[in-house]
């Protein structure tokens, strides 16, 4: 368990890059007054978030959120497809009432 004492132990990831990307990344790390390890944590994690939020977000135009509202505000009736197969769920997956479950 990690506490405010204690700090959290470090994993160890290793990549191999070429001669030329090294020497960028270390005049990197030096311009920015950073380790090589601090840099490379720093630059990475930061890229990985941008990608996370990128995945994790749904852009839509006006257009599109104005109609998704207003599907969801007023939704279409169900097809006749989609009432079989909720009723296929049901049948399937969802248990039958027992008579503790309506209490009197």
């Amino acid at each position: 368990m990690v506490t405010p004492t204690t700090p959290e132990k470090a994993e160890r990831v290793h990549c191999r890059v070429t001669p030329q990307n090294k020497a960028i990344l270390k005049k990197a790390a030096a311009l920015s007054g950073q380790d090589l390890t601090s840099f490379i944590t720093a630059a990475t994690v930061e890229r990985a978030m941008e990608v996370i939020k990128q995945h994790e977000r749904i852009v839509l135009s006006q257009e599109d959120a104005k109609f998704f509202l207003e599907t969801l505000e007023n939704p279409p009736e169900p097809s006749d497809k989609l009432k079989a197969a909720a009723a296929e769920y049901i049948k399937n997956y969802v248990a039958e009432p027992t008579p503790s479950d309506n209490p009197a």
